[in-house]
């Protein structure tokens, strides 16, 4: 049903925002050699990646009813599946180069390049003939779609917001841990090296889990197989998830402290 606009349309906003972000903090370490911009820069772009997925996901959804069809090589859906292999590029770059200051300054480059696709997806409806809608929210006039449908979807913009800073924070801690390693590594003292990555893929794991649980979600929502209320319990469940390992976090890194009566 319509309710796919809901997981659809965020999904892909924040695709487009998460690579904006990911290449101002590129340039920024490029320019200014600040490796922790060079570390947010490497946090945002598996989760800008996963954005995308799920935006062409759900527009296949979408599209199998209204076009008819999976896929077409429509301008708007080649253009954002061209962001999903720049996201991958960029991963991939970054993989190959076991030296972290060689990885971050060729990934920078191809951040800073693949930008010029963001404005691409957004004015692909308006430069070509497609069979993707227009702009419906994001234009000069006013926005074409109903109130009582602009609200929900503005407060979904919101959630993947929050959810896109949180995930970034979680994945940042990841990249500072593994660099450390890396310099602890080369010092010659790999046992604290291997307890930094250990606790970097702990981190890790957990923000996947996470991320799997609320796409599924997401996707039983737009089917239409779930109900309301059980997505509040789900959701729910995910947020204490996602407090409890943010405090046990924050605890052993010594921030907090529990208390013992």
């Amino acid at each position: 049903g319509f309710r796919i606009l809901y997981v659809h349309a965020p999904s892909a906003w924040m695709s487009m925002f998460t690579y904006v972000v990911m290449a101002v903090a590129a340039g920024v370490g490029l320019i200014w050699r600040i490796k922790l911009a060079h570390a947010a820069a490497a946090a945002c772009a598996p989760i800008g990646a996963s954005f995308t997925f799920l935006a062409l996901a759900t527009g296949s959804i979408w599209g199998k009813p209204m076009w008819g069809t999976w896929w077409v090589w429509d301008a708007r859906l080649t253009s954002e599946l061209l962001l999903l292999f720049l996201y991958l590029g960029y991963m991939a770059l970054r993989a190959s180069f076991d030296d972290p200051q060689r990885a971050d300054r060729a990934s920078a480059v191809l951040a800073l390049v693949g930008v010029i696709n963001v404005p691409i997806i957004h004015y692909s409806v308006n430069w070509w003939s497609t069979l993707h809608q227009p702009a419906s929210v994001t234009k000069f006039d006013k926005p074409s779609i109903d109130l009582a449908m602009l609200i929900p979807l503005f407060l979904m913009i919101i959630g993947f917001q929050l959810y896109f800073g949180w995930a970034v924070s979680r994945r940042l801690r990841g990249e500072i841990l593994r660099r450390e390693a890396l310099a602890l590594n080369a010092s010659g003292d790999a046992q604290g090296a291997l307890a930094l990555l250990e606790r970097a893929a702990g981190s890790e794991a957990h923000l996947d889990a996470v991320y799997a649980d609320q796409v599924e979600i997401l996707l039983a929502l737009a089917d239409g197989t779930l109900r309301v209320p059980e997505v509040k319990r789900a959701i729910g469940d995910i947020s204490q998830r996602m407090l409890a390992q943010t405090l046990r976090g924050l605890e052993r890194d010594g921030y907090v402290t529990r208390e013992v009566h």
